[in-house]
């Protein structure tokens, strides 16, 4: 019989879809799921209190000799974590995930892309110009972020529009769904920026500007 998950605080597709087995493609595209995949059409990013069904496993068939034991291992499938740098010239940057690490060069340009644990919740990256002489390792006045995996919300709630002010550099606050001074400051600031007219009021083309700026950065 298929489960009824409630998503949490740091959930993602990914992350529910390895603890069941499944594909984060296979949940998402469940007929089941239906309502959820409408009501979320960016897949990446889901928000506590929404319902994933899980299906039935379907079940796997081995042939095995008797008399002997055996052993069977379940890899959990990688996901992919996407990340855009804003600079202006090239940087060194080291990012870590889980114990593993990934090194190189930035540009901006391209996004920073790494295979991690879909059950990572937490990350650093790490960045500092990549001049001539410049270390291999990150120095001491490196810029470090330290990065949430799967916490960011959906841009239709207040948390994700702060969510995304706060990694565009616009808002350095709590991020939840109260929308304060520091809030109204962030939207007038990015508004002015993106050439809307300039007003505090989240709305529907607030989160359309938002959402290309951070969100398809990154995709």
């Amino acid at each position: 019989m298929p489960t009824r998950y409630t998503v949490k605080p740091g959930d993602c597709l990914s992350s529910i879809a390895a603890r069941f087995g499944f594909g984060w493609r296979t949940l998402y595209d469940a007929p089941d799921n239906a309502e959820l995949k409408k009501k979320r059409p960016n897949p990446n990013v889901i928000f506590p209190g929404d319902v994933v069904v899980i299906p039935d496993p379907a079940p796997h068939e081995v042939e095995v000799s008797s008399g002997s034991s055996h052993k069977f291992k379940l890899k959990r499938k990688p996901t992919l974590l996407r990340l855009v740098a804003a600079v202006d010239e090239p940087h060194k940057f080291l990012l870590e995930v889980a114990g593993e690490e990934l090194r190189g060069t930035t540009d901006g340009k391209a996004p920073i892309e790494m295979k991690v644990d879909p059950l990572a919740l937490e990350g650093t990256l790490r960045l500092w110009p990549d001049a001539s002489g410049a270390p291999e390792d990150p120095p001491d006045d490196a810029v470090s972020w330290t990065l949430r995996i799967g916490f960011l919300d959906p841009v239709e709630e207040t948390s994700g529009v702060k969510g995304r002010l706060l990694n565009l550099g616009y808002y350095d606050g709590p991020v939840n769904g109260e929308v304060d001074d520091l809030t109204t400051a962030a939207i007038r600031r990015f508004r002015e920026d993106e050439g809307l007219e300039i007003k505090d009021e989240i709305d529907g083309e607030l989160r359309n500007k938002l959402a290309k700026a951070h969100d398809e950065a990154s995709a």
